[in-house]
């Protein structure tokens, strides 16, 4: 988030949404650790759910994402976008310490969860490509096909969620690249947050291809509505009534998160 806020900042648009909430979440967290003994765990966080088995892959757990920086996130954003955030970092949470989901699944909860706020959510397939700064791309092959099922239950491609209301697009796959890179890889912490980027409208979205930086590396996307028909195939492979607990769970995480105070 340093690294975006810097990029906006040298470009002259540190007084952008994007660059405002992140300024505010570093000043939060800062102050996180300031006030509160290291290992400290708020009362109020709530127990992670548990998730089944949705055609993920990877050899990693997901990294453990605590629930204060869950608030600061939300408390950081904007008043109308702070139930964005709190899903956000609601999802991050509660992925933590399990196996990867499939992308499908994760987008599909974080979508549902959205709709259930009274938000527009919309899942998108999409191509994305990691890529190191000699231009070579992280061995993440499956990040570049269509939504498919392979022999073994797997569920490959990537996924994206457009948050109209907000006027964000937000990738929470990006939090499955844990399960490829563990917490010793150099890599890792690339994949430890969701990626946000500006998007006010659908068309603007498939007439260019965004592109934002992480640790040094690019994050190139690449968006493709001609692969929906490939997407329903998969959602049609998943457990609806799971990734509608799931949401739920999502949504009360990311409520709870938007109304706490930070510095209770």
């Amino acid at each position: 988030m340093r690294q975006s806020l810097d990029l906006f900042e040298a470009a002259g648009q540190g007084h952008v949404a994007l660059a405002t909430t992140a300024r505010r979440y570093m000043e939060l967290m800062e102050q996180e650790a300031q006030d509160k003994p290291s290992g400290h765990i708020s009362a109020d966080a709530p127990a992670i759910y548990p998730l089944q088995s949705s055609g993920g892959g990877g050899t990693h757990r997901i990294s453990e994402f605590s629930w204060p920086r869950v608030v600061a996130l939300a408390q950081a954003a904007p008043p109308e976008a702070r139930l964005l955030y709190g899903l956000i970092g609601a999802t991050a949470y509660h992925l933590g310490g399990q196996e990867a989901p499939s992308p499908a699944f994760l987008c599909q909860a974080f979508a549902t969860a959205l709709r259930s706020m009274g938000l527009e959510g919309r899942v998108i397939p999409s191509m994305l490509r990691v890529i190191r700064g000699d231009d070579e791309p992280l061995p993440l092959p499956e990040w570049r096909l269509p939504p498919t099922v392979t022999a073994n239950g797997e569920i490959l491609g990537h996924m994206v969620v457009w948050c109209e209301d907000a006027g964000r697009l937000v990738d929470p796959s990006l939090l499955l690249g844990q399960s490829r890179f563990g917490p010793g890889a150099a890599e890792h912490e690339i994949f430890r947050a969701p990626a946000v980027l500006p998007a006010p409208g659908l068309n603007a979205l498939l007439g260019f291809r965004p592109a934002t930086h992480r640790e040094g590396y690019l994050l190139a996307y690449e968006f493709h509505l001609d692969w929906e028909e490939h997407l329903g195939g998969v959602l049609t492979r998943l457990d609806e009534a799971a990734i509608a607990r799931f949401a739920r769970v999502l949504a009360t995480s990311a409520t709870l998160a938007a109304a706490t105070d930070p510095h209770a």
